[in-house]
């Protein structure tokens, strides 16, 4: 089974390696969008930035990274999401919600 760090860095090289080839090629630098339900501080946030540097992106010259956090507050997600698209990153990353323990039951009205 591979661990979170693993699939984190499977994720990061797959969005950015072919953006990365294109914008050398044309002397473009890659933006990537970040959008989480989190904060920057939570740990999946920080090992994807940590294995990027490891990976030779250095943020500011190699690739750029817009942010949107919504910190836990879900119902801000649309809104960040909609700013995110505005900046018009080459590729979008998001962080999965953790599921519930307990499904609510869906209520007809």
């Amino acid at each position: 089974m591979i661990s979170r760090r693993g699939f984190l860095t499977s994720c990061a090289a797959i969005l950015v390696a072919p953006h990365a080839a294109e914008a050398e090629e044309a002397g473009k630098v890659p933006r990537v969008g970040i959008l989480a339900a989190g904060s920057a501080a939570e740990a999946p946030n920080t090992v994807f930035f940590a294995r990027m540097r490891e990976l030779g992106y250095v943020e500011g010259q190699t690739v750029v990274f817009e942010r949107r956090f919504a910190g836990g507050r879900i119902e801000d997600l649309p809104a960040l999401a909609a700013q995110l698209v505005t900046t018009k990153p080459d590729v979008i990353s998001h962080q999965s919600l953790p599921l519930r323990s307990r499904p609510e039951p869906v209520r007809d009205q």
